[in-house]
């Protein structure tokens, strides 16, 4: 009879402690537009920390030129040219820097920029016509690719890393092409390198060297975002033929993990955070791409997971997310002739759905062991 009166008193107690344990949490976001500056279309290319937003601009009802612009508590900034007429902001760092490419004066090339309290600067290039920046840290570093002087490569692009006044070039060590496209606080570098004329690989860059992250099967990978650890998501093709499979991947250790996609063919990673959350696009069984979510092992269409604020739909890609979880996407309208919204998601958390674990599971068949036994001693007694 002790026994199983004390049987009775642990499982009531594991029956309490469940039932006052947190409910399973369900992510779901608002979307906030972040509005145009006179066109038809914005689009976010990069978040930082505080949620501030990085991106290209429509400036007039007709369409292109398009601005670089900063978007920081509900203002859209226009960042502006280098005297031409087009610029596009595709990186920012957590004290509002911007880099991504203008067109100079005359529109006679492209040259990367680093923008900095109210100044956009020219970055120049490796020697070539034009230049591009893409990522930057929060040391002000820059990484992007530039063409390279007339030679036996043909002016190849080669990637670079800007700092301290100076852009110094990665050259690969087969010599040929690389463009990067994202470094992190420790100055390591991701992007494509070709390996022979017809073939290229992600790669990661630290410290001099050059760590080539392969394919999911196919001939060629390109990296397109690099966390605080090292991890990394991009694209490569999954199989060797003309008309490539192209699935989004996640890069860690020393795996490349294949992400899937939404129902489609094709999937493009386009971001990652420091939980190894991946955001991107990718196709549907019919209709336009899908701005995806990949998160602890499963791809969600964020169109699923938007409650608010979506004016502007579907979202169609996903580019950059930042350790909150705020994901800055695009939604367009099909067939819409260019009319595009960037929004920053924010994450909401709906506890309002408990889960039924297989721990409750056991402890309730414990409670209808225990109250068995018990009946089965007093019948005895």
């Amino acid at each position: 009879m002790r026994f199983a009166v004390h049987v009775l008193a642990v499982v009531v107690g594991l029956i309490s402690w469940l039932v006052a344990m947190p409910v399973i949490a369900v992510t779901k976001y608002t979307a906030i537009p972040l509005g145009t500056l006179g066109g038809t279309y914005s689009d976010g290319y990069a978040i930082n920390a505080s949620g501030q937003v990085a991106g290209s601009v429509g400036t007039g009802a007709g369409g292109p030129p398009s601005h670089a612009f900063l978007w920081s508590d509900g203002v859209m900034k226009d960042l502006g040219t280098l005297g031409g007429t087009e610029s596009q902001g595709f990186g920012i760092n957590d004290v509002g820097q911007v880099t991504g490419y203008s067109l100079t004066t005359g529109n006679a090339a492209t040259h990367a920029f680093l923008y900095a309290v109210g100044v956009m600067q020219d970055l120049g290039t490796l020697g070539g016509r034009d230049s591009t920046g893409h990522g930057i840290n929060n040391g002000g570093q820059v990484t992007g690719g530039s063409a390279t002087p007339p030679g036996p490569s043909g002016g190849a692009v080669h990637s670079f890393v800007y700092s301290n006044g100076t852009m110094i070039e990665l050259a690969t060590p087969t010599g040929l092409g690389s463009a990067a496209q994202s470094i992190n606080a420790s100055g390591q570098v991701t992007g494509s390198a070709l390996v022979t004329g017809q073939q290229a690989q992600a790669f990661v860059y630290s410290g001099g060297n050059w760590t080539l992250l392969g394919t999911l099967g196919g001939r060629y990978s390109g990296g397109t975002s690099i966390n605080a650890g090292g991890q990394v998501t991009g694209y490569s093709d999954t199989v060797l033929a003309s008309t490539a499979i192209v699935h989004a991947f996640l890069y860690s250790g020393s795996t490349m993990r294949d992400l899937g996609t939404l129902g489609g063919t094709h999937s493009y990673g386009r971001g990652i955070n420091a939980s190894a959350d991946v955001v991107g696009e990718s196709d549907i069984a019919s209709g336009p791409t899908r701005a995806f979510l990949w998160s602890g092992g499963t791809m969600y269409d964020l169109n699923t997971l938007v409650v608010s604020g979506l004016t502007v739909g579907p979202l169609v890609r996903a580019n950059g997310i930042n350790d909150r979880g705020q994901i800055i996407a695009t939604g367009c309208i099909p067939f819409g002739g260019g009319v595009c919204m960037a929004y920053r998601l924010d994450p909401i958390t709906d506890t309002a759905i408990p889960a039924l674990s297989r721990v409750g599971l056991a402890a309730m068949a414990l409670l209808l062991l225990a109250s068995g036994l018990l009946l089965r001693r007093r019948r005895k007694q």
